[in-house]
């Protein structure tokens, strides 16, 4: 799932929906964290814990790429 929503981002297609897909993907694997904080060892990490946060620096670029995409959206309609 991982790989199909990277190959529109890599080609600029379709951005701000992918940003969608990537934030649920991202949201869906941090409720582990919730789930089974014993596995995560949450608050004090465990390896999986912190492979499991990468996941909130990835949303955290999907955020801003969606605003810039939206920024340029809105940029050109403006000079149009």
């Amino acid at each position: 799932m991982v790989i199909v929503a990277a190959i529109p981002l890599i080609a600029g297609a379709w951005l701000r929906y992918v940003g969608l897909l990537c934030l649920v993907l991202c949201t869906g694997t941090l409720t582990i964290f919730v789930i089974a904080p014993a596995v995560t060892g949450f608050p004090a990490l465990t390896l999986y814990g912190e492979f499991l946060l990468k996941d909130v620096v990835l949303a955290a670029a999907t955020v801003s790429i969606i605003a810039m995409e939206a920024a340029k959206q809105a940029h050109k309609k403006e000079s149009s």
